[in-house]
């Protein structure tokens, strides 16, 4: 038995040994840029929401503490000393990555002292703990769940606990310098960048997005009422047991190479493959995640004959993620328009919180995907509010709904009163390969939606071909414009509001102020003008018209929410002398497809900054949450 100096020694090395792997994971305080680790507050939220805990966190043992480095919800105290936490005592169970869980943590004896416990930093009673233990066995800390009620159901919970830890494990092991992959040869053919030029980078990623070497999982899509598979959704992974096969990870990775938008294309094109290889039913519909940056870019030239032989035989639903971000509007709306070509479909994923709602008019989608678990984090009443105008949208349009992350029948039932008609989530299956064969679906989903194509006109000239066009001076549409801003505001609806203001020194800074205002409550305010300098504030974007631009020539205000549409479009006549007293051709319509209609070729004027595609896109965990590939 080794002496107490000796015991004291090891602890010392053990420590030394964490604290070295806190660091080599980005763990440490100094590593984070705000309170949170922002790549896994996905993971934490994701936690929570599968759980139904009242909190998620992320504890690590830093030094003589346990630090909270990400957590569901706020939190007055995020460091406790470790004799007073609960993660030390679960590691020290040597249990290895088990999930510990106890249904009143009040009455066990190890952790009642805690003061999370005990009340002098909380009242935990329910706590699970899935710890977080890298490659070479050291214990970081725990991924946990924590309930102010004692909870008895949690079993099969646990499962579910350990696959969001394995996530996490799996972003934080890529942080690390990642050994090479027997399965990645660097000396293998390697394929042109997006821009022709050879990389001659070895890192994984790279030998990743060059070779290929990414596989997809599909999970069914099924009709409610009759429980049959009408489609599937592909997620794509890296290579099967690296820290790459996670997908936070390989489009972490991606992104930090600056080659997010190939390697979104190869997940595509292996996914197109897949579908092609398993000869399943014409009618079975193909749902495949786009990203803005794969949006920009051709398709590579290897990939070509596999997406040309998708598009001819296979029935692709391109899917959307929900970042409204006005930016990368326009590419959507173009992917869109391209897929409808190809009499391809389009879906969007939509927020619980109904912000995203302002997206249907414009893409036009035939589904609409609910996360059913997100609904229950939202106040009623917004729910209410946002399923209503999907409801709308669906019915007006003839689109379904798709209720995603079903895992129960409580689930299911919940899905169906929101309106949908297909679901999909681990109660109907997990990601996994294809199946051999599956019947023919009797309630294929429908892909009916046929939107004007974009065609480059302007909003006017879209709307002179069908209404009237009045002349007025420009005192008089002032207040047409005024009110037409207003009541994008007044109706608590997620409206759109697009504005075009011909010239910058007619957007000055009173201007600005109010639009900032407004962007606070609409889904999204955009602003044109030749001359403006690109700006992007919450909810609100402005960006500059080229100065050959047809568009410097008009004066636009639009207003498309779930309910309502208006256009107020006017053209500049030319006329010299006071700026009241100018005249326009303008044409004023409340006629919701002609708006729609102006709109679209609005958002086609819409340039797009580099900096859009800077970040990193958020990750879908497969049909559960709100998270993406």
């Amino acid at each position: 038995m080794p002496s107490d100096d000796e015991a004291a020694a090891e602890t010392t090395v053990a420590e030394q040994a964490r604290q070295g792997a806190i660091l080599d994971h980005g763990l440490d305080r100094q590593s984070r840029t705000s309170e949170d680790d922002a790549e896994l507050m996905v993971f934490v939220d994701r936690a929570q929401r599968y759980s139904g805990a009242d909190i998620a966190i992320v504890f690590v043992l830093d030094g003589p503490y346990e630090v909270v480095v990400a957590t569901s919800l706020p939190l007055p105290v995020r460091i406790v000393a470790r004799e007073q936490g609960l993660v030390e005592w679960v590691l020290r169970q040597g249990n290895g990555d088990r999930v510990f869980a106890t249904a009143d943590a009040a009455a066990h004896p190890a952790l009642q002292l805690s003061s999370l416990v005990n009340g002098t930093s909380g009242k935990v009673r329910f706590f699970a703990a899935a710890p977080l233990i890298d490659r070479d066995g050291i214990g970081l800390g725990a991924l946990c769940l924590l309930s102010p009620r004692q909870r008895d159901d949690f079993e099969e919970g646990t499962s579910r606990l350990s696959e969001v830890r394995d996530d996490i494990m799996a972003t934080l092991e890529a942080r690390r310098a990642v050994p090479s992959r027997p399965q990645l040869d660097p000396s293998s053919p390697r394929h042109p960048t997006a821009d022709g030029t050879e990389r001659n980078r070895d890192s994984p990623i790279d030998l990743i997005i060059d070779q290929r070497a990414v596989h997809t999982l599909f999970q069914p899509i099924v009709h409610l009422q009759t429980g049959a598979v009408v489609g599937f959704e592909a997620f794509a992974r890296g290579p099967a047991g690296t820290p790459l096969e996670s997908p936070l990870a390989l489009i972490s990775a991606a992104h930090d190479v600056g080659r997010l938008g190939e390697l979104d294309w190869v997940c595509r094109v292996n996914a197109m493959e897949a579908a092609t290889a398993s000869g399943l039913h014409p009618s079975i519909s193909w749902f495949i995640n786009v990203e803005p940056a794969g949006l920009e870019l051709d398709c590579p030239e290897d990939l070509r004959p596999a997406y040309e032989y998708a598009r001819r035989d296979l029935r692709i639903v391109l899917e959307v993620i929900d970042r409204v971000g006005n930016s990368y509007l326009p590419s959507l709306l173009r992917a869109s328009d391209r897929a409808r070509r190809d009499a391809w479909g389009v879906a969007v994923n939509l927020n619980a919180d109904g912000s995203s709602v302002g997206l249907l008019p414009f893409l036009q989608p035939d589904a609409l995907k609910l996360a059913i678990p997100m609904l229950r984090q939202v106040r009623l009443l917004k729910v209410a509010e946002a399923t209503a105008a999907v409801r709308a949208y669906a019915e007006r349009r003839g689109a379904v709904i798709i209720g995603e992350g079903i895992e129960t029948e409580e689930e299911q039932r919940l899905a169906q009163f929101y309106g949908a008609t297909y679901g999909q989530g681990y109660r109907f299956g997990k990601p996994e390969p294809l199946p051999e064969s599956t019947p023919a679906p009797r309630d294929p989903i429908p892909l009916v939606q046929r939107p004007m194509p974009l065609v480059g006109d302007t909003p006017f000239e879209v709307l002179a071909q069908s209404c009237t066009v009045t002349i007025s001076p420009k005192h008089l549409l002032v207040g047409l414009a005024a009110h037409l801003e207003s009541h994008s505001v007044e109706h608590n609806e997620a409206c759109a509001l697009l504005t075009c203001f011909q010239r910058a020194e007619f957007f000055g800074a009173r201007s600005l102020t109010r639009y900032r205002q407004l962007a606070t409550r609409n889904a999204y305010t955009l602003v044109l003008a030749e001359g403006l300098e690109a700006q992007t504030w919450p909810g609100l974007q402005i960006a500059p018209l080229k100065r050959s631009s047809r568009m410097c020539q008009e004066w636009v205000t639009i207003v498309v929410g779930p309910h309502y549409a208006a256009a107020l479009v006017a053209q500049d006549i030319g006329d010299r002398g006071a700026d009241a007293d100018r005249r326009y051709k303008f044409i004023y319509t409340h006629d919701r497809s002609k708006v729609i209609n102006a709109a679209r070729s609005y958002l086609g004027h819409l340039t797009i900054p580099p900096s859009v595609f800077d970040a990193p896109p958020p990750v879908r965990e497969p049909g559960r949450g709100r998270l993406r590939r």
